[in-house]
């Protein structure tokens, strides 16, 4: 979106890391980051012309329910993986002492429908399996695509209903890739596409097509996880998860969530201060800028302003120059602790007079 000439731009954090742009004048955070750390480096894109720049974090009570929903969802409990490990080896087939080395195409999907899973725990599960030695998890093993011809040769050479962008992506096809008469070849669609003139998306829409004619059999590229037994399938009771892979992980993620939590939630410590503290700088100014100080600046003004009223209340009490005793200042309009106050600093002055519980001029 754009007018006069100010540009907003709505990102995922890991696009906002990639904005490199000196001018930027305000950072918005809608969702609350895992860690200071992401914090930090995000929030730091703003203003790197030295200009004044903003960072905003909104958060509320929702917000920190969905970290603490996310812990969970990283760190499940130890039975759950277990769980999830025990439903591999049934999804696979797999008996106990059986599958070490071998890799499955793994559908995410399927086995969280059959099991009554959710994805992200899954996956949290997963990984902590893969650094428990257990298994390796392959989010995303990008398959090339693959194709081979379902007819001879010679049968090829006589088909006529081809049409003219089919036979060069047919000729295109035999030109780079050999032995797809007897087996399959991985291709590169881009490729035959340049060499055969046609474009990238009619290549794959003409390959498909012949696959339906059945003169081709074609596979797609496909991006699809894999799981790969690193040892033999074991029972629940035998699975270990360490305490360096599980315990002190969550530990640590804990500890960075309650740190994020503490930063949004506070109203009395400058910004600028916990984020140095928290990166070991425990000797550092107040920054003035943020809304911790600002609030302050203004608390302050307020407060003196307040003492003034009260320091003039007591004096019209004293007006008439007789002494008053100290439970009339119960029917001034003021909280008890600010009128103490101000009455020490009065007396200090040499303003006011305490005598046996009384207060006189």
């Amino acid at each position: 979106w754009q007018e006069d000439k100010v540009k907003v731009m709505v990102a995922t954090n890991a696009f906002g890391m990639g904005i490199d742009k000196p001018d930027v004048r305000v950072v918005i955070h809608i969702d609350s980051p895992d860690s200071i750390e992401a914090y930090f480096q995000e929030a730091g894109r703003a203003g790197r012309d030295g200009n004044k720049a903003y960072a905003v974090l909104l958060f509320n009570g929702r917000d920190k329910s969905i970290l603490q929903r996310r812990i969970a969802d990283q760190y499940p409990d130890k039975e759950y993986i277990k769980t999830v490990y025990e439903h591999l080896a049934y999804f696979f087939q797999l008996a106990v002492g059986c599958g070490f080395e071998r890799t499955f195409e793994f559908n995410l999907d399927k086995f969280c429908r059959n099991f009554k899973h959710y994805p992200a725990r899954v996956e949290s599960a997963l990984k902590i399996l893969e650094k428990s030695g257990y298994i390796e998890y392959s989010e995303a093993s990008d398959n090339k695509a693959r194709m081979r011809f379902l007819i001879g040769r010679n049968d090829l050479y006589r088909l006529k209903d081809m049409t003219d962008e089919e036979n060069a992506v047919v000729v295109a096809a035999l030109r780079n890739y050999s032995g797809m008469f007897s087996d399959y070849a991985y291709i590169e669609e881009a490729l035959i596409a340049q060499q055969s003139g046609v474009d990238d998306q009619q290549t794959h829409e003409i390959l498909k097509a012949l696959s339906r004619k059945h003169i081709i059999h074609f596979i797609p590229r496909k991006s699809i996880p894999h799981i790969k037994y690193t040892q033999s399938r074991v029972d629940f009771e035998e699975i270990v998860i360490p305490m360096k892979v599980y315990d002190w992980r969550k530990k640590l993620a804990e500890k960075r969530l309650e740190a994020v939590v503490t930063y949004a939630e506070s109203e009395k410590v400058c910004r600028s201060q916990q984020l140095l503290n928290y990166f070991g700088e425990t000797r550092s100014e107040r920054c003035g800028q943020c809304d911790v100080c600002i609030e302050q600046k203004k608390r302050t003004r307020e407060d003196k302003q307040r003492d003034k009223d009260i320091r003039l209340a007591i004096l019209k009490l004293l007006e008439d120059k007789k002494p008053h005793h100290i439970k009339e200042l119960y029917t001034l309009d003021f909280d008890m602790p600010s009128i103490e106050r101000v009455l020490r600093y009065m007396a200090d002055e040499e303003e006011v007079y305490n005598i046996e519980g009384k207060i006189t001029r």
